[in-house]
């Protein structure tokens, strides 16, 4: 799928999820890797925004936990963390580097600002299928 094709699919997603009054819409990029989300005003979380959302809902599951994510994040990362005792575990900006960083610590998830999410008790690799199960279960 075109990079032009799948934006206009991201926009027809944010217009269904405000028509049909949904908490949430998601869809998965072709290759099943990155997560996109839509909340319920019909907009599309950005990418930094999306992981906030996700460490705060994993934090709250398993407070006092660790997340990996990568150094360009903002600091507002460590501020979820506290707010749990969780702890933030920064990485280089590559998902390679995340997937070092769950090898070497034990942390609940790693994620970072392009939708790449990864649940190392499901599998240590980026998964957008398993990161959407995550926060319908969160």
């Amino acid at each position: 799928m075109s990079q032009s094709r799948f934006q206009l699919a991201l926009k027809q997603m944010q217009i269904i999820t405000t028509a049909l009054g949904t908490q949430l819409g998601a869809r998965l990029a072709p290759g099943g890797e990155r997560l996109f989300l839509v909340d319920d005003r019909g907009y599309l979380l950005a990418g930094t925004t999306a992981c906030a959302a996700m460490v705060e809902l994993a934090l709250r599951d398993a407070p006092g936990g660790s997340v990996a994510i990568p150094l360009d994040m903002p600091d507002l990362f460590e501020a979820i963390a506290a707010r749990h005792s969780g702890r933030i575990i920064r990485t280089e900006t590559d998902p390679d580097a995340l997937i070092q960083a769950i090898s070497a610590e034990k942390v609940i998830m790693a994620g970072d600002s392009r939708g790449h999410f990864i649940f190392p008790d499901f599998h240590c690799a980026v998964d957008g299928m398993m990161a959407l199960a995550k926060i319908l279960n969160f």
